[in-house]
């Protein structure tokens, strides 16, 4: 894998694994939360204005008495201030929701932790496996090469009289046996690499194009299993009956 350092993936996979993004916008939601709750214990202060217009009735200014050149007439009345609320002990209410808030947080900061650890785990793991791969397609590959000569030289022994039919049986079963096991390191080595850069937060659509490299749209199970290097001779031996 590129870069083939794992501390350079484990760190990339805790700024951008998806799912450890999840858990700390869950746990600063839940620190919103408290920081709400807790605010219920707090005073609050309000600025108040309010303003009134109308006849001396409606306002309760009628005075039977008073005959001025304003009676009857509007009035406006308009007043601004500030009002203090102090919260008052209400059965401990405001406390068990905050109780509850920091429980909470607590619970969504021990699943990210517990998440963490567990994603640098399966990095670490993954990064080993995709290496391990690469080395294990070079030696299946190299062992089709070696079970393409033993079956050559069987195959020649057989013409000659010195090995019999079962023996060229066996060795074409060894060769085909070495070229299932290289298709199926192929496949572990594909699919722990995107799991690699799944973990890593990494995967994008440019990987799934980079993989329809390695499929045919024309495949044919009877030909195109072998690898491309050694398809043209290693295919001679399964085509060509051993002749005596």
């Amino acid at each position: 894998p590129t870069p083939n350092d794992a501390k350079a993936w484990v760190d990339t996979a805790a700024q951008q694994n998806l799912n450890l993004l999840a858990s700390n916008y869950a746990v600063s939601a839940a620190e919103e939360t408290l920081r709400q709750r807790k605010a219920g214990h707090a005073p609050t202060l309000d600025a108040v204005a309010t303003y009134q217009r109308g006849d001396n009735d409606a306002l309760g200014f009628n005075n039977p008495n008073y005959t001025g050149q304003n009676y009857g007439g509007d009035v406006e009345q308009r007043s601004i201030g500030v009002q203090l609320n102090i919260p008052i002990y209400s059965g401990g209410l405001t406390s068990s929701q905050v109780r509850e808030a920091y429980s909470r947080l607590s619970q969504s900061e021990q699943r990210r932790e517990s998440l963490r650890r567990q994603l640098v785990e399966n990095t670490r793991n993954l990064h080993r496996a995709v290496n391990t791969d690469v080395e294990q397609v070079q030696a299946r590959k190299q062992s089709i090469i070696s079970n393409q000569s033993a079956l050559e030289a069987t195959e020649i022994g057989y013409q000659v009289g010195t090995r019999n039919i079962v023996d060229v049986l066996d060795a074409q079963r060894q060769l085909y046996a070495s070229v299932r096991d290289y298709n199926n390191t192929r496949y572990d080595y594909i699919l722990d690499n995107l799991r690699l850069k799944q973990a890593a937060g990494t995967l994008n659509p440019g990987d799934l194009q980079d993989l329809s490299r390695y499929l045919k749209p024309d495949y044919n199970p009877d030909k195109d299993f072998l690898p491309p290097d050694l398809a043209t001779a290693a295919q001679k031996n399964f085509e060509r009956p051993a002749q005596r």
